[in-house]
């Protein structure tokens, strides 16, 4: 998948108004042919991949040429983003600290095999994501 041309898709250049509006995407994904042992970060450095504002990418990562999953629920990645989605949708939290918690709880699950980022626009990681609030965010 290119990344960079899937978010070019939502880029303000082909639609204005999403000038204001933040974008965030959640990619789990394989590193490639690292069959197993923790993740090494040494090689990640700053995105080249964000050439808009307020446009994020939440990484999960597994070892080898797949991701792990379940048919029914996703990748491990996956499962613990959507399972901390969950938990704090009551306490407003902002991107980064839902990162935060999905890649502890990825962790645990993986005995740290797998790890998740978020990549882009820092005001992107301040933003609250709270499905049940029909509120403006404030923190934008």
């Amino acid at each position: 998948i290119n990344i960079p041309g899937l978010q070019g898709l939502v880029s303000p250049v082909f639609h204005p108004k999403l000038r204001t509006i933040p974008r965030v995407f959640v990619i789990d994904a394989c590193r490639g042919g690292i069959g197993s042992g923790s993740v090494d970060v040494a090689g990640r450095g700053p995105s080249s991949t964000h050439q808009a504002s307020l446009l994020c990418t939440v990484y999960g990562n597994s070892p080898g040429i797949q991701v792990n999953e379940s048919a029914i629920d996703g990748g491990y990645f996956t499962q613990c983003f959507k399972k901390q989605l969950g938990k704090t949708v009551d306490i407003n939290a902002t991107l980064s600290q839902l990162t935060k918690q999905a890649g502890k709880a990825l962790q645990e699950m993986t005995h740290h095999a797998q790890m998740c980022w978020l990549d882009g626009d820092p005001l992107c990681h301040d933003v609250v994501f709270n499905k049940n609030s029909g509120k403006k965010d404030e923190a934008m």
